[in-house]
């Protein structure tokens, strides 16, 4: 046969990207108890959905069940782990009233449980677990926001490898709910969007440093409960989000080409930038749309060049993000002297030195420099560790 007659061996499809999920559990509402009902579940419902399924940030598939059956939601969750594959990350998230049977084993109602037969008529804990370790994913999170959470593992069978799970409070604690939400799922959201949760300023925030800002939180909080954490065989941390730092670029327009360079990959590094495109023939608008900016700034980022500090605009954005505290750190391509008006007002400050000819790794350690910044203003909340499991 001849070369060109042969028939071309077909490559091997890809194996699908992994896949984020999570299963939210909400309950406020039980048919039996009418008069019964946890205010904030709903809202809990809402601000998970809308945190986990941030497309830039966290990127989870979300499925939401508010209120819903026994049959429901014990269907819902057979299905997400018979679904989840080996590389997918499986979050599996409950928040509503939650009691312990007369075996001290945690119950988790739901919409239709009986008050008479809680145990029989709620979600028990060791069908999750059952239902994980028959799934081939590898890499669960559980968050269970309930009084008495921490038994959630007390008479289980088995636990599935992979496994990291976080309980609002202790096995003999109860759990505060209010009309925002519940306490543990309002310090889990704050954790989300807090760049001090980003402990090692990698631009992640994992589970296990959420944990600790939880922990933190609730105390300097004075909340009473205590959260709980479990690890079963995680090979390395599991992502939840990623870190949101906005930085304001000052610079002036002779210095575009190199802005033009620096910015993408700050921004795959995690970190927001906004510069001026438009430039003051935007008028009062693009004054406005400045100031916004600034305010919405953790950082302020300054470009050191001749021109830069002689621009009027410069030192104006320098002086209003003064006056609002905002940290200012300088960048530089060149070791370019300071004039003594910068020197007196913000001389004490270090600039980060940025090589042209090894962008990647010099703006690698700038991102870390803007977190560790952005971390030093405003230092995390302090109270004392919570146990772990």
């Amino acid at each position: 046969m001849d070369k060109k007659q042969r028939p071309s061996k077909k490559s091997a499809p890809a194996p699908p990207a992994p896949r984020r999920r999570a299963l939210l559990l909400c309950n406020g509402r039980f048919k039996y108890m009418p008069d019964f009902r946890l205010p904030g579940t709903r809202k809990d419902a809402r601000n998970m959905r809308l945190a986990l399924a941030d497309p830039d940030r966290a990127r989870f598939e979300v499925t939401t069940l508010l209120d819903k059956g026994l049959w429901a939601v014990r269907k819902a969750i057979a299905k997400a782990c018979a679904e989840s594959q080996e590389q997918d990350t499986l979050l599996l998230y409950y928040s509503g009233t939650s009691t312990k049977d007369t075996e001290q084993t945690l119950c988790l109602p739901v919409a239709d449980t009986d008050p008479e037969h809680v145990a029989a008529t709620s979600i028990e804990p060791e069908f999750l677990l059952s239902q994980m370790r028959t799934s081939r994913c590898q890499r669960f999170v559980v968050l269970i926001d309930g009084c008495h959470s921490g038994a959630f593992f007390r008479n289980s069978r088995g636990i599935p490898d992979g496994l990291i799970a976080i309980t609002s409070c202790g096995t003999d604690e109860l759990s505060a709910d209010t009309p925002e939400g519940g306490a543990f799922t309002q310090s889990l959201l704050r954790a989300l969007t807090d760049p001090r949760a980003d402990l090692d300023r990698d631009g992640n925030i994992t589970v296990e440093e959420a944990y600790d800002y939880i922990c933190q939180d609730m105390a300097r909080r004075g909340n009473a409960s205590h959260p709980q954490k479990w690890i079963w065989n995680l090979p390395k941390p599991i992502l939840l989000v990623e870190s949101s730092v906005q930085v304001f670029l000052s610079y002036t327009r002779t210095d575009a080409k190199t802005v033009d360079v620096v910015v993408p990959i700050l921004q795959r590094h995690g970190i927001k930038v906004w510069r001026d495109i438009v430039g003051i023939a935007g008028g009062a608008k693009w004054r406005d749309s400045l100031v916004n900016a600034l305010a919405k700034s953790s950082v302020v980022l300054l470009l050191m060049s001749r021109d830069s500090f002689v621009s009027k605009w410069v030192r104006r954005e320098l002086e209003f993000a003064d006056g609002r505290d905002l940290p200012i750190l300088p960048i530089a391509t060149t070791d370019t002297a300071a004039p003594d008006w910068f020197t007196l007002q913000f001389g004490g400050v270090q600039r980060q030195i940025i090589d042209l000819k090894d962008l990647e790794n010099s703006c690698g350690e700038l991102a870390r420099a803007i977190r560790g910044v952005v971390a030093d203003a405003t230092q995390a909340p302090r109270g004392p560790r919570s146990p772990t499991t």
